[in-house]
């Protein structure tokens, strides 16, 4: 157990710990104590030598929004718990890093797929030395975590250090949409490349081909995907969602099982059983009335591929209601980007928003400049007023929003209801 002081040391003991790694020793302390320079260095050191020792491919995951569910995919198509360690929760920072490799358990897993996740200039760095992968996925880029890394340049520079740390020959793996950024142009590995059909008929300027393409068509639940991966190799894939998003992460979920030498077919098979996590883009039906809840998290890039997802299951002709969190950590240009989700909104005839959160003003002004109707649109002061209105709503309801706001709290409204 990590520890740097004596009451978080007997705080550990009484959770069970049979020894601490701590800076000073602490003789009021029955258990056995290793006195390092800095605990968390040693931790990660630790960390580090754990995952040299492991013989199989480690898949290491960032990306603005959607690591999570890339994650669960690739684990899923690579065989699941039985055979892959993987991130639990959002355990993908500097010290949920090193608690996870040090859960491969060689004599289980065959694999490990390791969540990278930031907020600061320098942090893949640390990260990515600990996880040393033989395959490096970035999910997308998008406006995240401005406040501190300033620009999308710079997520994409951030994100790219991941493929610095690729062991000998580790292609990296991403959307052709990277392709936008200088750092994904210039990358030295090998790279696989994936994106829709229709882009592989586009060859121009810094464009290129995509390694792996596919296309989308919608069934009666969810997506069919039919993807060609860079062996050559043809794959379908029923897939329990509608996001145009999770497609993308989906097919990167094959890239890395073909990569890995999972027969791509016994792959798609298996992520037919996934579905999204709970509160994480997760459709509910309840007396006839669908909701979409995303409680986790919110960017710009998210937010409008779930609005994507949730418009593909709702008919036309259904009375929506749109319940929206802001989102957060977007630094200055945390205004305009409100506002242009607000313009990029795709809406329709007798949609209602109510909105909670501080750049709430922003996301309507965006909404009316795009054709809403100001009425229809109310910028709630709590979550009371929020549980009101969820509460006697007849339609489908689209919740999402930053962690902050809580909005899963909003669900008991629906279930007293």
């Amino acid at each position: 157990m990590l520890a740097t002081i004596g009451g978080i040391v007997g705080f550990a003991l009484g959770a069970g710990a049979s020894a601490a790694l701590v800076s000073r020793f602490d003789p009021g302390q029955t258990f056995a104590q290793l006195v390092v320079a800095d605990p968390v260095i040693a931790f990660q050191s630790l960390a580090l030598r754990h995952r040299q020792a492991f013989g199989g491919p480690v898949i290491a995951i960032t990306g603005s929004c959607g690591k999570t569910s890339t994650k669960d995919l690739i684990a899923t198509a690579l065989g699941g718990d039985d055979r892959v360690l993987s991130t639990s929760g959002n355990l993908n920072n500097f010290l949920g890093v090193p608690l996870t490799l040090l859960r491969i358990d060689p004599h289980r897993h065959q694999f490990a797929v390791i969540e990278a996740g930031i907020s600061l200039v320098g942090e893949m760095d640390g990260l990515a030395e600990m996880i040393q992968p033989e395959i490096g996925v970035v999910c997308n880029l998008a406006p995240a975590h401005l406040d501190h890394l300033g620009s999308i340049d710079i997520v994409a520079r951030e994100k790219a250090r991941l493929f610095k740390y690729l062991r000998p020959g580790g292609p990296a793996i991403f959307p052709a949409d990277c392709l936008e950024w200088k750092a994904f142009k210039t990358l030295s590995c090998e790279t696989i490349v994936i994106g829709l059909r229709e882009e592989n008929r586009i060859e121009k300027g810094d464009h290129r081909r995509p390694d792996v393409v596919y296309q989308t068509s919608r069934t009666d639940s969810g997506l069919g995907i039919e993807a060609v991966l860079d062996s050559g190799k043809a794959v379908f894939l029923n897939l329990d969602s509608t996001s145009p998003g999770m497609a993308s992460n989906a097919v990167l979920a094959l890239t890395v099982a073909d990569r890995c030498g999972v027969d791509p077919v016994r792959a798609s098979d298996r992520l037919a059983s996934w579905s999204p996590a709970p509160l994480r883009g997760e459709i509910r039906i309840s007396s006839g009335q669908m909701l979409y809840v995303d409680c986790y998290n919110a960017n710009p890039g998210s937010m409008i591929d779930a609005v994507c997802a949730f418009n593909a299951r709702v008919p036309e002709g259904t009375s929506r209601l749109f319940v929206i969190g802001c989102m957060e950590e977007l630094g200055q240009e945390t205004g305009g980007l409100h506002a242009d989700v607000g313009r990029a909104w795709p809406r329709r005839s007798g949609d209602r928003f109510a909105i909670i959160g501080d750049q709430a003003e922003d996301l309507r002004r965006g909404l009316i400049e795009a054709g809403q109707e100001a009425g229809s649109i109310t910028i709630a002061a709590d979550l009371h007023e929020l549980s009101s209105m969820v509460g006697a709503w007849p339609g489908a309801l689209f919740i999402k929003g930053s962690r902050r706001y809580h909005l899963e709290s909003l669900l008991t409204s629906l279930a007293q209801g």
